[in-house]
């Protein structure tokens, strides 16, 4: 009876625990549309953004924030309204699912950096190490140059070179406690690589003015994908799945040339799941790699986020100290993508895979193409949960 009993109490560990972090897939993909809203109003420019990395970096710091502090994160973020549910949700997610699966490489990035003489609270040590599988380390911050120096040297070294200059020295102050650095290192191959013989110059439209030469990749004869026409958005949707099932980037395609910024109006329409079919396409995508550098105060403000960042209003007494002793001061997000013909990295690995894959298929199908030769934008998905956003304007700058 004792063995059934603990079977049972395990049992609702799991549903729970699937429960929260199927809560938390849900929260992202929600956050998705109003990152991208915002950073998209205000930026003219190709970007990436993670809103994984943002939803983790932020879920812990929120950990600390008591009252309206808190709450401001959590509604801005979609989280769950009760703080064992946001746990169990992040610990499940980060230790089961955020592991990548022997075909791609995934690492989570979280280190907080203390000031040597503030005094973190215990809890606030136990969800770090626990829920966050984080780590910490005093530093002196009055040292702006070594401090920054220091913590740039962990970001790459645990990013792969990718994730660089993520701490600028003029940033820490005397006045600063605590310094929280998050982020996301992605690589994986394409199901399906591109053949680099095939690879060569063609030209992509940047508006109706002016085009560029780019690099534009094919495959040997149209392939299957899965494909979605979706004439209400007056868009083409194509997933690119990548080595293992798990993960996949998703590309769409204006059929406009200069349809993307009406596109955009719709993004939450764009970014929820689509049913597709599997079709031949003769595809042809650039090579792009797009390298951002993202003030996420800014746009958390624009979601609502105002008291975490200001030190007469900010509680964030669950870290250390009293109320007004701690507030945010900036948030910066680094993020960087370059797609080939092997497949994708990203950050916010192994070596390529040289294998290409080349079907000949029946010459009396009707294949469908999808050329990315004018403005679109790309997710990409892993088990789910959009780990990266972003838009390409121009796949040379």
């Amino acid at each position: 009876m004792k063995h059934l009993l603990y079977f049972l109490a395990l049992l609702r560990a799991s549903v729970s625990d699937e429960i929260a972090r199927q809560e938390l897939t849900t929260s992202t993909n929600l956050f998705s549309e109003d990152l991208y809203k915002t950073i998209a109003k205000t930026s003219a420019k190709t970007f990436l953004a993670s809103p994984l990395s943002t939803e983790i970096a932020l879920a812990l710091a929120q950990t600390g924030c008591k009252g309206e502090t808190g709450e401001e994160i959590r509604s801005s973020l979609f989280l769950p309204t009760s703080q064992s549910d946001i746990e169990s949700g992040f610990s499940t997610l980060l230790t089961n699912y955020l592991t990548g699966n022997g075909f791609y490489t995934l690492h989570t990035l979280n280190k907080i950096y203390v000031r040597r003489n503030f005094q973190v609270k215990e809890n606030f040590k136990r969800v770090v190490k626990q829920v966050f599988r984080s780590e910490s380390q005093r530093i002196d911050f009055t040292k702006r140059a070594k401090a920054a120096q220091s913590m740039n040297k962990w970001a790459e070294k645990n990013s792969r070179n990718r994730i660089r200059n993520i701490a600028v020295p003029n940033s820490l102050t005397a006045r600063t406690r605590m310094v929280f650095l998050n982020g996301l290192y992605f690589r994986a191959n394409w199901s399906k690589p591109f053949q680099l013989s095939l690879t060569r110059k063609d030209v992509f439209h940047v508006n109706s003015t002016t085009s560029v030469p780019v690099d534009m990749m094919r495959q040997n004869g149209a392939q299957l994908y899965n494909v979605f026409e979706n004439p209400a958005l007056d868009a083409q949707f194509l997933e690119l799945p990548l080595r293992g099932d798990e993960a996949s980037m998703v590309l769409v395609l204006p059929n406009s040339p200069n349809g993307l910024a009406i596109l955009e109006s719709q993004i939450g329409k764009v970014l929820e799941p689509f049913e597709s079919n599997l079709d031949y396409v003769n595809l042809a995508v650039p090579k792009f790699r797009i390298d951002t550098r993202i003030n996420l105060k800014f746009v958390l403000k624009n979601l609502g986020v105002n008291k975490a960042f200001d030190l007469s209003q900010a509680d964030c007494s669950g870290i250390g100290g009293k109320k007004g002793d701690l507030a945010i001061s900036e948030i910066f997000q680094k993020s960087f993508i370059d797609v080939g013909e092997g497949g994708v990295e990203a950050s916010a690995g192994t070596d390529d895979d040289e294998t290409l894959v080349i079907n000949t298929t029946p010459n009396f199908r009707n294949f469908k193409d999808f050329v990315a030769d004018h403005p679109f934008l790309f997710y990409v998905k892993i088990k789910k949960i959009i780990a990266f956003v972003g838009r390409v304007l121009d796949p040379t700058v």
